[in-house]
């Protein structure tokens, strides 16, 4: 009778040293440096096809609604590229 009331209390001290392990293992995962900021190399490297293909077509625009699709397409592709590199015009 004696080992039933000793379960509940051995089930906590149990629950209670898993807390202490996981806060232990854990303590250092709020506390990380920032991400390094992107090199110009990796920046250099993504892909540009949208916008190269854009202005070949650009070039080949001769009526009003052509030209006008073709600046369209113009922005379409400068807005999907990331902040800080924009293309010449």
């Amino acid at each position: 009778m004696k080992r039933l009331h000793t379960v509940p209390a051995a089930i906590l001290a149990a629950l209670l040293l898993a807390c202490l392990v996981a806060i232990y293992a854990t303590r250092d995962s709020g506390n990380r440096p920032p991400a390094p900021a992107t090199s110009a190399a990796s920046i250099a490297s993504i892909d540009t096809q949208l916008l190269e293909t854009a202005n070949r077509m650009a070039a080949l625009a001769e009526t009003t609604d052509e030209q006008n699709d073709a600046r369209e397409a113009l922005r379409a592709a400068r807005r999907s590229r990331p902040a800080g590199r924009r293309s010449p015009r």
